[in-house]
């Protein structure tokens, strides 16, 4: 398998290609590595946008977008989650890392998340 070449984004182009992503036709998977703010540990998530299946009715009682959080499927846990815009360190998007620049420090001091296991195949 092919290495990810790495890039080094804003966190303002971070956002974009995110919401590029919710927007986009196809569902696409994508990793995101993040600190969590509860805890401050280093979270890494395989998620895609736009899934339906697992609704439960109702609206979230809160503004995501306020509060910089962006509303995943985890494609692992099989349930929704939120991802922490202002903690975000590294992206994995169609092959291609991104690494976030506000967030090197961060990401230079901090213990690397587990890798993920691959998805249950369905």
């Amino acid at each position: 398998m092919k290495k990810p070449t790495e890039k080094t984004i804003t966190l303002a182009q971070a956002r974009q290609k995110l919401e590029r992503l919710r927007n986009a036709k196809r569902k696409l998977l994508f990793s995101v590595e993040f600190i969590k703010r509860g805890t401050g540990k280093v979270r890494k998530m395989i998620c895609r946008f736009q899934v339906r299946k697992h609704l439960k009715g109702g609206a979230i009682a809160y503004d995501r977008k306020a509060l910089g959080l962006v509303g995943v499927f985890d494609i692992q846990k099989q349930d929704y989650r939120n991802i922490s815009t202002e903690g975000l360190l590294r992206m994995t998007v169609r092959g291609r890392r991104y690494l976030i620049k506000e967030n090197i420090a961060l990401a230079q001091h901090v213990q690397p998340a587990p890798e993920c296991p691959t998805p249950p195949k369905k």
